[in-house]
């Protein structure tokens, strides 16, 4: 998990942005946290690099570990797989970019958005990876959640955005979560 502000010198269109990362990877050997860290920083800095649309950019960060990934496994022949969800906070908007399993959640008064409807092929074993998008507008007071191997079932995410505290909403989550698993929440503020 990995959470970016735009650097000094990022491409034009890409200085307001907010990146949330969540990575996931399987192995039949144990995986170094290396190998996380330099693939979480390869998607940080390919989107913060790219001018155009924040989608584009985004598809340009997880192809760039989908090629990572894929170029691994010829090279080292130690079959790596995984999924890798990208979101972006950019003002009154966020936009998530996923290949391979992964959630996000955004919950709001009594309604409730979830992405992706179904799982796609997983990182490494294509270069022709399946990308899927979402976009939804945000305001104060939502909760946004994301997670690389979270599987959280509908009946157990009702009334999250009606919850009070961030602190609340977490605990739902892993209480919905039923096992290990990792996230990223937040609840939006007002500026100021």
């Amino acid at each position: 998990l990995a959470v970016a502000a735009a650097p000094r010198r990022a491409a034009r269109g890409r200085e307001k942005d907010i990146l949330f990362l969540c990575l996931s990877l399987r192995s039949r050997s144990p995986l170094a946290d290396a190998r996380f860290e330099q693939l979480l920083e390869l998607a940080a800095s390919t989107f913060f690099s790219q001018t155009g649309s924040v989608m584009a950019a985004a598809r340009l960060a997880v192809m760039a570990v989908n090629k990572a990934v894929l170029e691994g496994n010829l090279r080292e022949g130690t079959p790596l797989q995984g999924g890798i969800t990208l979101g972006v906070l950019r003002g009154g908007d966020f936009y998530a970019t996923l290949v391979g399993p992964g959630a996000v959640v955004v919950a709001r008064g009594i309604g409730l958005q979830r992405f992706p409807a179904l799982v796609g092929r997983p990182l490494g074993v294509s270069d022709n990876c399946e990308v899927q998008y979402f976009h939804t507008a945000v305001d104060a007071g939502d909760y946004i959640g994301l997670s690389p191997n979270a599987a959280w079932p509908e009946a157990g995410l009702a009334g999250l955005g009606g919850l009070n505290t961030l602190t609340g909403v977490i605990e739902r989550l892993k209480a919905t979560a039923g096992g290990d698993f990792h996230a990223i929440a937040m609840r939006l503020e007002a500026e100021g």
